[in-house]
């Protein structure tokens, strides 16, 4: 009996140390972050960026993962955290700033006296020192300052906490998307999109506006890092020549798909390009159904051109990141055929700008029924969604000519078409045998697969007269 009540009294204690502990971990927060900056780097380097969060001040791990991604092949290091100021240590801070005035002012002048360089935030820099007040400490009360007095910036706890990362993207690491996560001491962070790709990086460099674009020298294709803040629009300027087929494929939405404390709750890129005496050549804010813009442009003659990018309502504060890959780029927009069966194998055709290959061969043979992605390495590095489908029923090939009732193409029930409407005013007939009473369906695959045809099918008698019409499938989920 005795023993029993010992055993008891243990127990009870381990008890409220493990609720103890379960208090403790519950007050560590699970790390928050809302961009990363630059969200990506070129395979083969090593280069910083900035994690914009909250509940950062634990974190001293960055995790990668994603489909293809080799062990190892995208290595982090937190290098600092760097937190906003406090209202109440931005005060103490400029207190002691204050009173090193009369000091600043002795050195500037001692320094003009022997000609060496006064500018007076080197002075303030070097007499703070001094003082015990970093450079760090003067940059985040000047930060402060400008935020505080800037009517269109506003304060964002969410983002405030700063993360510097150096991160080293081996050779072998393919092109592509992949994800990024804080590790906490308790918790992991929601991810954030990271890519990878195989050309050169720069980063803005503001000013960057009106008639400063910056200045882009250097070899193409590349891609330009890019962040808008309130107001902000990001002009570059490059040299071309005639005839040159140019692309430059916005990545912000693709990166960032929604900003929850944003109103509208995300970045909504715009896309132009200019001549030099800043005449609009082009103008994109979209590409077919996705947000994120793409501008395929021909260049009409030799000279200096400008792209501009920008908010579509001129919103903007650190998580409106983009990436924006620029030059004579392979693009893809269509496939043909849509889609093959399961277990076959297809050559398809290619559509698109700058394409070096026009025809692609892939297999079915491990592929399950449905919507599938071509992944960039397998389109040789070519930018553009390409989607195909795969499916289990018999197919055939449209023949023309079938654009009209007379010349309607013969096809068995349970068979999938692959066809396209190629052309202004374009139909396609095809006839098949039914039976009275006999259900049948018939769907169209088209926009679920990236096409931009609004397709409209529409079931006729022998004699024309329509049976049936469909336009737009309702879905009630």
């Amino acid at each position: 009996m005795k023993a029993s009540r010992t055993g008891t009294a243990v127990l009870a204690v381990c008890s409220a140390a493990t609720w103890l502990g379960s208090i403790a971990a519950a007050q560590q927060r699970a790390p928050g972050i809302g961009y990363v900056y630059p969200a990506g780097g070129r395979a083969g380097t090593t280069f910083q960026v900035t994690v914009g969060g909250q509940f950062l001040d634990g974190v001293r791990e960055v995790a990668f993962s994603g489909q293809g991604l080799p062990e190892g092949g995208i290595q982090a290091k937190v290098v600092r955290l760097i937190k906003p100021l406090t209202p109440k240590q931005v005060n103490d801070l400029q207190d002691k700033l204050m009173q090193l005035r009369e000091r600043v002012r002795t050195e500037t002048a001692r320094r003009r006296r022997m000609g060496l360089p006064a500018d007076s935030m080197s002075v303030l820099i070097d007499v703070a020192k001094d003082a015990g007040i970093s450079a760090e400490d003067i940059q985040a009360v000047e930060e402060f300052r400008r935020i505080r007095n800037d009517p269109k910036r506003q304060p964002n706890p969410q983002i405030a906490d700063r993360l510097i990362v150096e991160i080293t993207v081996s050779p072998q690491v393919a092109q592509g998307t992949y994800l990024f996560r804080a590790v906490g001491p308790a918790a992991v962070s929601n991810p954030l999109r990271f890519q990878v790709g195989p050309w050169r990086e720069i980063s803005e460099q503001e000013p960057n506006e009106s008639d400063e674009a910056q200045r882009i020298t250097g070899a193409f294709p590349l891609v330009i890092n890019g962040q808008i803040l309130p107001g902000d629009v990001d002009r570059f300027r490059f040299s071309a020549k005639k005839g040159q087929r140019l692309t430059a494929a916005v990545f912000a939405r693709e990166l960032i798909p929604y900003l929850a404390d944003a109103v509208p709750g995300w970045f909504q890129a715009t896309l132009s390009l200019q001549t030099a005496d800043g005449k609009e050549a082009a103008y994109v804010d979209d590409y077919r159904f996705h947000p994120d813009p793409v501008l395929n442009a021909e260049i009409p003659a030799d000279g200096d051109y400008v792209l501009e990018i920008k908010d579509a309502v001129f919103r903007g504060r650190e998580d409106f990141v983009y990436r924006m890959a620029v030059g004579e780029i392979p693009f893809i927009t269509a496939v043909e055929p849509a889609g093959l069966r399961q277990g076959e194998t297809q050559t398809f055709r290619l559509d698109g700008w700058n394409l070096a290959q026009r025809t692609l061969t892939i297999s079915a043979a491990d592929l399950p029924p449905g919507i599938h992605a071509l992944s960039a390495a397998r389109m040789n590095g070519a930018l553009g969604r390409v989607l195909f489908a795969v499916d289990t029923l018999p197919d055939v090939s449209e023949q023309e000519p079938n654009d009209a009732l007379a010349q309607a193409q013969a096809v068995p029930l349970d068979t999938i078409v692959n066809g396209a409407v190629d052309r202004r005013g374009d139909r396609d007939f095809y006839a098949f045998t039914g039976k009275k009473g006999e259900e049948i369906v018939l769907e169209v695959t088209a926009r679920r697969l990236g096409s931009p045809v609004d397709s409209l099918i529409r079931l006729l008698a022998p004699d024309g007269e329509q049976v049936a019409m469909g336009d737009d499938w309702e879905d009630k989920g």
